[in-house]
């Protein structure tokens, strides 16, 4: 019985722990089809959201447009006020057809604006007459016309805003024929209105640059407005004058070329003598661009700007469009560039929020290499003038002991002077020179003159270029000389500290140079510069004192024998003997 009731209330369990399964498996779908819902009701939200963000977004631009046209239009402000008040008409009629009258061509005239406000092509007849028959002519549908004077849009970016601004009232009507070789005549008629002023310069160059079409039939060939008439300009008409600008290879390259922008033209020309580099390339050389020794700051700051427009114009071709993400990013790698490949005193003095935009940090930059360039140049004059009084005292006084068996003082640059040429010095040998391998000190020049010394070649502004002479090395540190004098004593300044650099590299125990000035470089200032550079440095530095020095050359002269031929067939030779000695 027992067993019974046990099996009863299993079966009971397990129907109840079946609906509980169906029961959470129905709420589970109503669960998942509620989220569905939701996920579209916020997509459909998120849509009409980035409508109105859109509507909202063109509805500003609009109004951006309008305020700009409105700003530009208040700026003219002598023409504001002032209706249309000229009407440029050149027409060229057949040489036997006489002149019209001017009220005939006034209201021809009006006729050819208002169809040109409206946009649309309209011919208006105008009754002529042979020459010699003189009166006024009027218009009328009844008379068949012998010419005709048509309107048409030539440009749109010079249409008028609307027949409702155009208005003739007090018109004065003045023409002018002219003979034009016999064939034809030329008439000009200007229609003047009260409180005319002169035409904006702008509108003058967009005239001169619209074409003149051409045809045996009266037409209109310039037709032009005050600027309260015009709408605003579109890149079109920039993009035309551009191209009459252009003369030989670069205008054949765009002359039957589709191109509408300035970015088109841009893009026509340097896919025509542009470089053929891609984004990759142009993000390398933006990444390893550096500000070289002998080269201004301004110009660093010109070849980043460079290639950052480069960048931006590919990414333009490549993509059709540049979003705001990726003209943030070429930013942040253009300022990280310029930062990370500036010298350590541009980097320390740079603020770190500047670090990030790289217009801000090039005005900086440009401040702190002013600064320093001043700062250089007042250090200079006050070296300049405290060691030209010491010079005179220095050279004069001869030491009491050598120096070179007294011991180095500790914590001091070992800079030592001895009374020995160069050439006789078993050590390495250190030698300013130029750019063109020339050595800047005259001892050393003749010793390179006599072929003791080497000839210098592939050169590099403010480094050390170490040459191999077997048991010795030499040294030859390059610098400029057609340079002003800060720009020489930076360049000295890094050339020294290049040849720390080589001493270090290569364990030298000691180098020797002369003892000279470095172009217009006083040799205390080398000798200071020296000193502060291999200050507390293992290394001594051997300066050799002789003023003078001469190349070792053999002086020849040619000497005439006199002598006789023995009867042995043996030369016997006659003694001769002069100022330089005795010869047999």
């Amino acid at each position: 019985m027992e067993t019974r009731n046990f099996a009863k209330t299993m079966a009971k369990t397990a129907l109840i722990e079946e609906e509980l399964d169906a029961v959470r498996l129905a709420q589970d779908k109503h669960e998942k089809q509620l989220r569905d819902e939701r996920k579209t009701k916020a997509a459909a939200i998120d849509r009409e959201r980035m409508q109105l963000e859109k509507e909202r977004r063109t509805l500003e631009r609009t109004k951006e447009v309008n305020l700009t046209l409105a700003s530009d239009f208040a700026s003219r402000r002598p023409y504001s006020s002032v209706q249309p008040s000229l009407v440029f008409i050149r027409i060229a009629v057949p040489w036997h057809i006489a002149c019209p009258s001017s009220a005939t061509l006034g209201s021809a005239a009006f006729k050819l604006v208002r169809s040109a406000s409206l946009g649309r092509e309209e011919k208006v007849s105008v009754q002529t007459s042979p020459v010699g028959i003189c009166g006024p002519l009027s218009i009328g549908p009844g008379t068949p016309p012998t010419g005709s004077i048509t309107s048409r849009r030539v440009r749109p970016s010079l249409k008028p805003c609307g027949s409702e601004r155009i208005a003739f009232t007090c018109i004065d009507s003045r023409y002018n024929l002219q003979a034009d070789r016999g064939t034809r005549n030329t008439l000009s008629v200007c229609h003047w209105a009260p409180r005319c002023g002169p035409i904006d310069p702008y509108i003058l160059g967009c005239r001169r640059g619209l074409p003149v079409p051409r045809g045996h039939i009266l037409k209109l060939l310039r037709l032009s407005f005050l600027p309260p008439c015009l709408t605003y300009p579109t890149s079109t008409l920039d993009v035309t004058l551009l191209i009459n600008k252009l003369r030989g290879r670069a205008y054949s390259a765009v002359e039957d070329e589709p191109c509408d922008t300035v970015a088109q033209l841009i893009d026509l020309l340097n896919g025509a003598f542009g470089s053929a580099n891609t984004i990759a390339q142009y993000r390398g050389k933006l990444s390893t661009v550096y500000l070289k020794a002998n080269k201004h700051i301004l110009d660093y700051i010109s070849r980043v700007k460079e290639l950052r427009v480069a960048i931006l114009n590919s990414e333009r071709r490549a993509h059709g469009i540049l979003s705001p993400q990726v003209v943030v990013e070429i930013d942040e790698l253009t300022a990280k560039s310029f930062y990370a490949d500036l010298p350590l005193r541009f980097r320390l003095q740079l603020e770190p929020e500047k670090q990030l935009c790289p217009f801000e940090a090039f005005v900086a930059v440009k401040i702190i290499a002013k600064r320093d360039e001043l700062e250089i140049q007042r250090y200079e004059n006050l070296q300049v003038e405290s060691l030209s009084d010491s010079e005179s005292d220095s050279e004069s006084d001869e030491p009491l002991s050598d120096p070179a068996n007294e011991p180095p003082l500790p914590n001091r640059a070992q800079i030592i002077d001895v009374r020995d040429s160069l050439q006789t010095r078993n050590d390495n040998i250190v030698i300013f020179t130029m750019l063109n391998g020339k050595p800047c000190d005259i001892r050393t020049r003749i010793l390179q003159e006599s072929n003791q010394l080497p000839r210098i070649e592939e050169t590099m502004v403010g480094r050390a270029k170490v040459i191999n002479l077997g048991k010795k090395n030499l040294i030859v540190l390059i610098i400029e000389d057609r340079v002003f004098a800060t720009l020489q004593l930076e360049t000295l300044k890094e050339v020294i500290g290049s040849f720390r650099d080589v001493v270090n590299e290569l364990q030298l125990k000691t180098v020797s140079l002369a003892k000279g000035p470095v172009i217009d470089i006083t040799r205390d200032t080398v000798r200071t510069l020296l000193a502060r550079e291999f200050r507390d440095f293992p290394a001594k530095i051997i300066i050799s004192v002789i003023d003078r020095l001469q190349p070792n050359t053999t002086h020849w002269r040619s000497v005439t024998l006199a002598g006789r031929a023995g009867t042995d067939a043996t030369c016997v030779s006659a003694p001769y003997s002069d100022g330089y000695g005795n010869w047999e």
